[in-house]
């Protein structure tokens, strides 16, 4: 058996979860493309509510809350994103309430986002587009909640914390361990980055394994949101290193925003026809809106380089409400 080499830091971060939700692993698919073999890690197969690398980060954060008696978990997303549907059913799991507060970006019709949040098991609280005011209600609802006797924990957007990061971080080894067992080993890897906490656990894994003595790997993100990543995802890395312990030396952050068209939730008629023709060709479900801008810039990096090794697309997850909610943001 293909096992990773022995060192502080990897230990740290395959340590195995207290909570598992998915089906691990996740494939890891082969397609032949016109620029060449591209291989596909399927976290959209990841098993759990509506699937996706999210699943990895919730695992983690319940193995995080739960010994610690946490007994509400209190968090706030934007209008497009599946963790508002797959949180509340997650941490029920572990007899853990929770709340939602979803915040108006991209601006949406209150009707479209009605009806996006109505699957929703999880309480979600639909507020205007004020950041401040989602961060006054985090903290009232909090006080609330602590009030009535439960400890609560407040998660940051997209569940930025250390120990999502360990769950993005365990996927990345995974994933290496699959080419390992195959007699190869990963060249690039292009990951989708809205907030960046699962981007900055691919960078945690990817220099462990390199101050372990194998092989860099390139790991090239791809915004999909127009906020400060480069400055949130290294604040993210040296939190968790603290946190964790851990002793890897400092990331290059590779992030390409040539494809945001705008900002958040906002797309092009190329990267649409884009994802038709990926479906069409490889039977591959992605959306415009995140999974489709990390392909289209994939696939023009490769017109201009000539990679020796396996090209990794990360297959993050879909989202099936896309075309009524991102077509009232597209320019």
């Amino acid at each position: 058996m293909v096992r990773l080499p022995a060192s502080h830091d990897l230990d740290c971060l395959v340590r195995a979860p207290g909570f598992v939700l998915g089906n691990w692993p996740t494939p890891l698919e082969c397609l032949d493309t016109e620029l060449g073999p591209i291989w596909v890690k399927r976290d959209d197969l990841s098993g759990f509510g509506r699937g996706g690398v999210k699943t990895r980060k919730i695992e983690h954060l319940i193995d995080y809350v739960a010994p610690r008696g946490y007994r509400e978990v209190i968090t706030v997303v934007a209008n497009i994103t599946n963790l508002a549907h797959d949180i509340g059913p997650a941490v029920a799991r572990a007899g853990i309430r929770s709340t939602v507060f979803a915040v108006d970006e991209p601006s949406i019709p209150a009707a479209s986002r009605t009806e996006f949040f109505r699957g929703a098991d999880a309480g979600v609280a639909l507020l205007g587009t004020s950041q401040v005011l989602a961060a006054a209600h985090l903290a009232y609802a909090a006080a609330r909640s602590s009030a009535r006797g439960r400890r609560t924990f407040v998660a940051l957007p997209s569940l930025s914390h250390p120990s999502a990061l360990v769950g993005a971080a365990r996927g990345f080894l995974e994933m290496v361990l699959q080419f390992r067992e195959a007699g190869s080993y990963p060249e690039v890897v292009f990951i989708t980055v809205a907030s960046g906490a699962t981007y900055a656990g691919f960078l945690l894994a990817e220099r462990a394994l390199a101050a372990a003595g194998l092989p860099p790997i390139q790991v090239i993100g791809v915004q999909v949101h127009q906020h400060r990543a480069r400055v949130w995802i290294a604040g993210l890395m040296r939190w968790s290193k603290w946190s964790l312990g851990l002793s890897t030396p400092a990331s290059r952050i590779e992030l390409i925003d040539s494809a945001l068209h705008g900002g958040f939730g906002r797309f092009s008629r190329e990267i649409v026809d884009t994802c038709h023709d990926v479906q069409k060709r490889h039977g591959l479900r992605i959306d415009p809106i995140f999974g489709g801008k990390t392909w289209t810039v994939m696939e023009r990096w490769l017109a201009d380089k000539r990679p020796r090794g396996p090209v990794v697309y990360w297959h993050c997850g879909y989202t099936p409400d896309w075309e009524s909610m991102g077509v009232l943001c597209r320019r």
